[in-house]
């Protein structure tokens, strides 16, 4: 049996860059590098950043700006996330600049190359939603947003607007923030954010839920932690949860507990 990549190095998605985003091109079949030049505002009422706008030139929120970055495209896009890399160093030169004290607190992995471009659960919700398989979407939707964000803090020294925390906390803040009244909608999010603890457990999958399940409508600080570490919660990831991440994790328990 013969393994099939996912074809990103199409004349579609070529005509797609040359149209957008001419300073990017494909370097290799599943790579993409080169000058990401944008234009793009935060709108404050609509909580949405829009790319190329029309009439803000004169606000604080509007932001043209460009960065050297590199892509990877996954071969499996359905199973695998893309990588994105800033190659000029700019980010972490940005997080000297205004005393941040962690690359992750700047939005890049531990291996201080790679970006994360948003919460695991989103990632998870737009392969169910086959907007994985879409470039001019990634870039749009994601890779613009996470630069407009990173060039508005190092000129401002502040957010645009609030950030997700990291790992498990950032899958909880994103479940309090998106659950509404979309049945669907909130299935789908469930389904997203299990798999998003899971990808994240990795090797403690099945204590993982099993704690999950053991308790209802809160966790108790003396309960085990539900990362699968043994210690007990208020030992381990209470410790390091923002308040609306534990709001999070007490509705989504209450509602994986309803789900089974």
């Amino acid at each position: 049996m013969v393994d099939v990549k996912y074809k990103w190095n199409t004349v579609k998605n070529n005509t797609f860059l040359l149209s957008n985003y001419p300073g990017l091109s494909f370097v290799e079949t599943n790579e993409i590098e080169g000058q990401l030049q944008f234009k793009a505002y935060f709108n404050k009422e609509t909580r949405e950043i829009i790319i190329n706008p029309v009439s803000y030139a004169h606000d604080n929120y509007f932001l043209e700006d460009s960065y050297h970055i590199k892509i990877q495209l996954p071969d499996e896009p359905e199973n695998q996330p893309p990588l994105v890399y800033e190659l000029n160093n700019r980010i972490m030169k940005s997080g000297e600049k205004h005393k941040v004290s962690t690359f992750l607190d700047m939005h890049i992995y531990k291996d201080g190359r790679s970006v994360c471009l948003c919460p695991r659960t989103q990632l998870v919700e737009r392969t169910y939603n086959q907007k994985a398989l879409s470039l001019p979407l990634l870039i749009d939707e994601l890779i613009v947003p996470y630069f407009y964000q990173q060039a508005y803090f190092e000129r401002y020294g502040t957010w645009p607007f609030r950030n997700y925390s990291h790992g498990y906390s950032a899958i909880f803040e994103y479940y309090i923030r998106n659950k509404n009244d979309d049945k669907n909608h909130n299935v789908l999010l469930l389904r997203s954010s299990v798999e998003s603890i899971l990808w994240c457990a990795k090797f403690e999958r099945t204590e993982y839920l099993k704690n999950l399940l053991e308790n209802r409508k809160f966790l108790k600080p003396t309960s085990k932690c539900f990362c699968g570490s043994g210690r007990k919660y208020k030992k381990c990831h209470r410790r390091t949860f923002s308040k609306e991440a534990k709001k999070g994790l007490v509705i989504f328990v209450s509602d994986i507990k309803k789900s089974y």
